[in-house]
């Protein structure tokens, strides 16, 4: 029970009030918006204090405190967290450059069954990043806003908060394709495996992202504005073309380790020369097995017929691709023959009319 810290006599009544245990300690105040955030991240002495403040970060106003103070955007939390995240699910990031003496284990706490859970600086490390990539998944990939827009089916807010050149590189680093040591492809940060329902989130993200960047069109240009309107128009029709398209290569690369490349087979007729390249590139990755193809010995594939015959699907892809189009333009030269020999036969009918 509280007591008197002079006489030590249990306290009663009104006096229980002016000594409760919550206010004879210091307390420290919740954070009141980011740079607040930043400054107590910048102090913390240790990961704990760290590892506490990411539960905070994404619960903090944006705004500012005074006039003195920094201003923020949404999207600068957003990507202070991705920095802290890089590297969530591979301990290499963490452990290269370490010093010796500093792979000491220490304890964090205890598991389900009551074991103490110990881990190294690189682990601790490791933990934070998972953390910060806990919060990505629940307070930014979960949420980004994917609203009809009548023009083409986006909201407004991936072109303009998005795919932009602040923010967008920053995404392409996070999710970068990165070559191992025995020549393999894997994309840096990818949820593997059994995902949990936050991580999830990150993989619909950039699904909708694809979608995003082959379903992008240009704003109109209103001739009725002024020359000056449209020209600003123009530049950003082709500042985001020129993002998007020299983008799609790399979302190839995470849409085939997605295993979703499927999603490209609505723009078919839409895929430029660098996705196209790039998804050949991804089907001369193949490889026949003398075991168990019929080849007299190992080797890569040599055609995307070949690595169509492997399943693979960048090359179905692609052959399907190519027949669409050798069909689509026989069809439209027969048409086109058609409409040719239609009007000729109603001019010849004209010139008949009147020579009559």
């Amino acid at each position: 029970m509280p007591r008197n810290r002079e006489t030590g006599e249990v306290l009663m009544g009104p006096e229980l009030l002016e000594y409760h245990t919550l206010r004879t300690r210091p307390t420290r105040l919740p954070l009141y918006n980011w740079h607040a955030f930043l400054k107590a991240w910048n102090e913390a002495e240790d990961h704990q204090r760290q590892f506490d403040l990411l539960f905070e970060g994404f619960t903090v106003s944006i705004g500012k405190g005074s006039w003195e103070e920094k201003e923020y955007e949404w999207i600068d939390r957003v990507i202070f967290y991705l920095d802290i995240a890089d590297g969530w699910n591979e301990s290499s990031s963490f452990s290269f450059g370490r010093l010796v003496e500093d792979r000491g284990t220490y304890q964090i706490g205890y598991d389900e069954h009551g074991h103490p859970v110990k881990l190294d600086v690189t682990g601790l490390d490791q933990r934070l990043a998972r953390k910060a990539f806990q919060g990505l998944c629940l307070n930014f990939f979960k949420n980004v806003e994917v609203l009809t827009r009548d023009r083409d089916g986006f909201h407004r807010n991936w072109e303009e908060e998005i795919v932009t050149d602040k923010f967008f590189p920053v995404i392409q680093y996070f999710f970068r394709v990165k070559v191992g040591y025995l020549g393999g492809i894997h994309i840096c940060n990818l949820p593997r495996g059994e995902n949990s329902h936050g991580e999830s989130e990150a993989t619909a993200f950039l699904l909708k992202l694809a979608r995003f960047m082959w379903g992008w069109k240009e704003d109109q240009v209103d001739t009725w504005r002024s020359q000056d309107d449209q020209d600003q128009q123009k530049k950003r029709n082709t500042e985001m073309r020129v993002r998007i398209d020299s983008a799609k290569p790399w979302m190839v690369e995470v849409l085939s380790e997605l295993g979703e490349l499927e999603i490209l087979r609505e723009w078919l007729f839409k895929l430029d020369n660098a996705s196209i390249a790039k998804l050949t590139e991804i089907a001369m990755r193949g490889r026949f097995y003398l075991h168990s193809h019929p080849v007299v010995k190992d080797r890569p594939v040599e055609s995307v017929d070949e690595a169509f015959l492997l399943g693979s699907v960048a090359a179905r892809i692609l052959k399907e691709r190519e027949l669409k189009m050798e069909v689509d333009g026989r069809l439209r030269e027969i048409r086109n023959k058609t409409e040719e020999v239609e009007a000729a036969s109603l001019r010849l009918q004209e010139l008949t009319g009147k020579g009559k």
